[in-house]
Formats: structure tokens, C-alpha cells, sequence
């Protein structure tokens, strides 16, 4: 079977401080119709040359088969969404090439896409005619992509005037009924509400029943998990790796816990290397280490066994993963404080205190790097696990009304009515 989508050895260059050599698209060429033929054709012949470069994307390769349904995840920066506008065909390469075979519908930033001086309705036939289908083929699913976008009174338009929830609906709606071969989305969902994107997943996962291939741009790791049959994790404009669902994510979520600038050592691993974690006690300072409560005070132990690290200035951290999201709820490096320990040969222990700990109740992931020199030689993903339960955090008697549910972190602030004052620059001279 031939691939959907074949890459091999793609990289993007760009100009810091200076304009790229312009590659006009097809979609951007017969919009820029409308407006400024003539702009459109200088910044097709103009080049401006500067010494500084990067590459945002280098020597990537992968393959998606048709039908499949592949998540791209990443830090920011690490090149997704250049990777998406040379698959649109937005951008050129600098290298390498980009095959897809088929039709190519994409939604991307907001703004992509659509004339902004043409309404609604004349866009949805803009972009079906792009797509190369005929008026009668766009006629007969004009009026499942109105009514899956909900903005019937806004049809006639222009769509400069949208909201940019509204521009979501219809692009996405636009995207997903002019049936593609291929479909690209990028994080541009996140605009949309809750029940317009559940409605948007469901027309994806329909979309790949009937045999399209989807790529699919989120940092929400549970929609990537739920949709996705395969997954491809992006760091520094190259491929890290692509496989099961759920190997990608634990591959991403382990590089995520570094959010100091180090560089990696291949050499450290959970078995070998100059320092070993082996374990961690969690526990409220009551001593209780099977219940901790929102609120109380932590202790966080990890045990280790270290040898030849005579002089060097070591940083221990850890983090907490919610397991229901992916997400971090917490990154904390004794080096935040600038505290770094010295004699650390042989076994010992390692002891953080988090006072009053403001992480809502739930089941989170623990795991532990280690830092000397500002180099890696210890991490390991998974060593322990925190079980958070309800308390009382402010000390009133009120469980913070379930915030659990929109928050995973409470503050405890001061509150105070200044009578009499009605400016805000004043509030400052009457404390």
C-alpha cells in the first residue's frame, strides 16, 4: 500500500532578522486575486539575503499510511507547525520533500485559509474550487458545513468580522465536509468551545472510518491519546520518535521535565552512572504517608547511592504528573532556591519540604532528575506515586468548592475593602 503521506529528509531554513525567499501556495495565489496582484507578484520575485540562520526543521523522515490518524506533539518551537505548513503546501522546504497523494484540506492559525473580505458563503465555494471540486460537489454539502458551523445568521458576512470562535467553526467545518484525502489541523481547536470540540473530534474519528488520513497538532495529550492511532514526538526540528500512542506520550512527558537549560548525558541511566534514585517516601510531616491532604505539609525523600562526585555542585528535582491529562502540575529544582548539595558520596537522602501544598486532590506520576555541572546524570521517570486528597487548605471549614474540576493548583491570598476609595491608582497611597 503507498504511503499518504511520505517525508524524506525534510528541513526548513529560515532568515533571523530578515524576510525568507517567498513561496506563494495555490490557495494563496488565487486569494491574493482579490486583493493585491501585484504585491502578491513582487513578493514572489523578492529575496532578501541575511547571514543569520536557523533550521526550524532538519532531516526529517516518516511515513503515514492512508486512513491512519497520527498525532504530532512537541515543546513549542520544536517545529510543528512549520512541519504542517510545508505539508499545506504554505511553505517550501529548503531540503528534502514532502509526497502526499490525494486532495489536502488543513486548518491551521486563525486567519489561514479564508479571504477576509469575502463572506461566509463565498469563501466555503473559494475553498471547495481550491480543492478542486466542482460548483454542483460543493452545492450538495453546502448546507451540512452551515449547519455543522452554527453560523447561518453570519453566512453573507465578510469573514473579517468573525469571531475568532466563529472562523474556527467554519474552517474546520470547510475542511472536514469537502472530502480530502488527507486532513491537517493544528492546535487552532483550542479556540473552539468544549462542545464544538468534542463535535470536531467526532468528525475526525468519522472521517478516518471512512478511510482519510488525519494529522492532528494538540498539547492536549488525552485528546491526542483518544484520537489517535499513531504518534510522532517533534523535539528541536527533529524527529524523536514515532510509534504507539502511548509510548510517544510517556517519551514526551519524560522530556518535559526538563525545564532547566542542561544538556543530556547518554550515559546516565536508571541502573548506572555516578548517582542512583532507587526510591521516594511521600508523606504530610504528621508523619503519615497514606494520607496527604490538600494543604498539609510534604515531604518529599528520595534515597541514593552515589559514587566519584567529589566537589561537583548537585541539583536534585522532581515533578508531578497528573495522570488523568499528561499535564505537569509542578516542576521544582532544589537549584530554584540555589541550593546545591556538596558531599553527596555513598547513601543517603535527599529531603524537599513543600509547605501548605497547593496541588488539588488526585493521583500524580513522580519523577526525579539529578544535575551536576549543569549536565544530566540521572533521571528517571515513574518513581513514586502521590495520592492527593481533599482538605481543608484555606483553614475555614470549606473544601475550595470543587476546584479540582478547573483548577489543578489554589492560591491563599488576603483579602480587604478600602472604604471611601474609588481610583485605582490610589489603592497603593491608602495602604
Amino acid at each position: 500500500m503507498n504511503a499518504a503521506v511520505r517525508v524524506e529528509h525534510l528541513g526548513k531554513q529560515y532568515v533571523v532578522g530578515g524576510a525568507e525567499q517567498i513561496y506563494g501556495s495555490f490557495r494563496e495565489m488565487i486569494t491574493g486575486v482579490f486583493t493585491a496582484p501585484l504585491q502578491r507578484y513582487r513578493k514572489l520575485k523578492g529575496a532578501v539575503h541575511a547571514k543569520d540562520t536557523f533550521w526550524a526543521l532538519r532531516n526529517v523522515s516518516f511515513e503515514i499510511e492512508p486512513g491512519e490518524v497520527t498525532g504530532i506533539i512537541g515543546r513549542n518551537g520544536a517545529g510543528k507547525s512549520t512541519l504542517l505548513k510545508i505539508l499545506s503546501r504554505i511553505t517550501a522546504p529548503t531540503e528534502g520533500r514532502a509526497i502526499l497523494s490525494g486532495k489536502v484540506a488543513s486548518l491551521l492559525e486563525v486567519g489561514t485559509g479564508f479571504h477576509p473580505e469575502l463572506t461566509g458563503r463565498e469563501n466555503i465555494y473559494l475553498n471547495g474550487t481550491i480543492l478542486g471540486m466542482t460548483q454542483k460537489q460543493i452545492r450538495s454539502r453546502f448546507d451540512d458545513i452551515v449547519s455543522f458551523a452554527e453560523i447561518e445568521s453570519f453566512l453573507d458576512t465578510p469573514v473579517k468580522r468573525y469571531s475568532s470562535g466563529m472562523y474556527v467553526r467554519l474552517a474546520f467545518s470547510v475542511a472536514a465536509h469537502l472530502d480530502p484525502d488527507i486532513l491537517i489541523v493544528d492546535e487552532v481547536l483550542a479556540v473552539g468551545d468544549a462542545a464544538f470540540q468534542e463535535k470536531c473530534l467526532r468528525k475526525l474519528d468519522s472521517a478516518s472510518k471512512e478511510g482519510r488520513t488525519v494529522l492532528f497538532v494538540s498539547h492536549n495529550l488525552k485528546m491526542i491519546s483518544a484520537l489517535c492511532d499513531s504518534c510522532i514526538v517533534l523535539n528541536n526540528g527533529k524527529v524523536l520518535s514515532k510509534g504507539k500512542v502511548s509510548d510517544q506520550v510517556n517519551l514526551y512527558l519524560a522530556s518535559l521535565f526538563d525545564e532547566t537549560e542542561v544538556s543530556e548525558n547518554p550515559d546516565a541511566t536508571e541502573e548506572q552512572g555516578p548517582i542512583v534514585i532507587d526510591n521516594v517516601r511521600v508523606c504530610s510531616t504528621n508523619g503519615d504517608s497514606s494520607v496527604i491532604k490538600l494543604g498539609d505539609d510534604v515531604s518529599f525523600e528520595f534515597r541514593y547511592n552515589a559514587d566519584n562526585l567529589d566537589g561537583k555542585a548537585i541539583s536534585v528535582g522532581f515533578s508531578l504528573q497528573d495522570t488523568t491529562t499528561g499535564e505537569f502540575v509542578l516542576v521544582y529544582y532544589s537549584e530554584f532556591n540555589n541550593v546545591y548539595f556538596y558531599d553527596v558520596n555513598g547513601k543517603g537522602i535527599v529531603r524537599c519540604l513543600v509547605e501548605h501544598l497547593p496541588v488539588v486532590p488526585g493521583k500524580y506520576l513522580i519523577a526525579c532528575r539529578v544535575v551536576a555541572d549543569n549536565r544530566e546524570i540521572f533521571f528517571k521517570e515513574n518513581i513514586g506515586v502521590a495520592v492527593i486528597r481533599d482538605g481543608d487548605f484555606y483553614g475555614t471549614g470549606r473544601l475550595g468548592h470543587r476546584a479540582e474540576e478547573l483548577t489543578k493548583v489554589l492560591v491563599d491570598g488576603s483579602w480587604e475593602h478600602l472604604s471611601g476609595i474609588t481610583e485605582i491608582g490610589d489603592v497603593n497611597e491608602a495602604s
